[in-house]
């Protein structure tokens, strides 16, 4: 567990994802407002069936990982901000492949939405960008939404560079919308 000041001064803790907190996390995720809902598309949860499926599928993940990891050189990682009150805030997370000779990483954010503009995006991201060093990732990869003006910025201050526009290939809430594929060479 790490301490961190946030810019406002309140304290948060930075936790590598447990089982004991993926209840907490999944609470966070089916509270996001309108625009975490919108740009986070990896887990939704909209009713009791989809809570129960992201709490599995996060369940399962950490699970598998010992076995994933020794038959296929995969490895999920997530990293949770935890408040004072105990209530998940943030999340980030890789999916990292590392047996093959290029290791690269795909990485997902989200923040809850009245904790958004604290700075807790960019203690999570570099904190994320210590674990992909230390496991030797060579390239971070993700992809956002090309009107994520503020996830942009965050991803650019990082190093991350924009590697292709791909027009019309998700939807959100009905709307087809483009996507930047983003990365961040970690080794070059």
């Amino acid at each position: 567990m790490i301490e961190v000041k946030l810019r406002n001064g309140e304290i948060i803790n930075l936790k590598i994802l447990g089982i004991n907190y993926i209840k907490r996390l999944c609470d966070m995720i089916q509270s996001l407002d309108d625009e975490g809902r919108s740009h986070y598309r990896y887990l939704v949860i909209d009713n009791y069936k989809s809570f129960i499926k992201c709490y599995l599928r996060i369940l399962g993940r950490l699970l598998l990982n010992l076995l994933i990891y020794k038959m296929f050189g995969r490895y999920f990682l997530g990293v949770i901000a935890v408040n004072g009150c105990k209530e998940v805030v943030g999340f980030v997370h890789l999916d990292i492949a590392l047996f093959d000779s290029f290791k690269h990483a795909q990485y997902g954010i989200v923040v809850r939405g009245d904790y958004r503009g604290r700075g807790i995006g960019e203690v999570l991201t570099r904190h994320i960008i210590g674990y992909a060093k230390a496991f030797g990732v060579n390239t971070i990869y993700l992809t956002v939404d090309t009107d994520n003006e503020a996830a942009i910025r965050l991803y650019k201050k990082f190093g991350f560079v924009i590697e292709a526009l791909l027009r019309r290939v998700d939807s959100r809430g009905g709307k087809i919308c483009d996507i930047y594929y983003m990365a961040l060479h970690l080794s070059q």
